[in-house]
């Protein structure tokens, strides 16, 4: 990849903020910015995109990068709704928008990009008025934590790594709010049990809680 000037910083809540992300988006390239959850790049859902990113993080070539999409009812797009089970049902229902990425079993026209080799898919809809602002412009935008693959994840803008910041076009941030370096619970959905993958944000016994059945690690 070639070498770039820094990244331009954006804010949230300044109004050309959502024209100019969208605009770099359709050209195809990746910025970093706030979440309700880690700092976190955001590129297009096509294979170019994805590949940038894997260069940008350093990552296999074959890694699945988390979906975000701004609501339950584009999760049509992806999944085979009614095909879910009433749990998972009552967990997107109940859970989104917040910080848990749930693994569904992929349709089968998703692209290859979009999906694991096992056919799954990991979706999120955050609770993040500035994501959910640029994500209704788009079926669903790839997402994942903007560090380098193996490395520690930046909790502040200042903690990024200086070399990802020639390689994006924009960092968009929060101005009254901090991200955070806890990552989005992680869960599995595909089987009759619903599993936790990684623990995070969203509480596991509230979980439990909501569905009245205990998730298994």
């Amino acid at each position: 990849m070639s070498a770039r000037h820094n990244a331009k910083i954006l804010w949230w809540s300044d109004v050309p903020t959502i024209d100019l992300l969208q605009k770099s988006l359709d050209q195809g390239l990746v910025s970093i910015t706030s979440t309700d959850t880690v700092l976190g790049f955001l590129a297009r859902l096509d294979e170019k995109s994805h590949k940038i990113i894997d260069t940008i993080k350093g990552s296999k070539p074959d890694k699945p990068y988390l979906i975000l999409i701004d609501s339950p009812l584009k999760l049509s797009a992806f999944v085979d709704v009614q095909t879910l089970s009433e749990q998972a049902k009552c967990i997107v229902a109940k859970c989104w928008p917040g910080p848990l990425t749930i693994i569904f079993k992929a349709k089968n026209n998703v692209p290859a990009c979009m999906q694991s080799k096992q056919g799954t898919i990991a979706l999120r809809c955050p609770r993040h008025a500035g994501l959910l602002s640029i994500l209704a412009h788009f079926d669903g935008l790839f997402s994942t934590s903007a560090n380098k693959s193996g490395l520690p994840v930046a909790k502040t803008y200042q903690d990024l790594d200086h070399d990802l910041l020639h390689d994006v076009d924009y960092v968009v941030l929060d101005r009254d709010l901090a991200p955070s370096d806890v990552p989005s619970t992680i869960i599995d959905v595909t089987s009759s049990e619903v599993k936790v993958i990684r623990p995070g944000a969203y509480p596991v016994e509230k979980l439990e809680r909501l569905c009245g059945k205990r998730a298994n690690s």
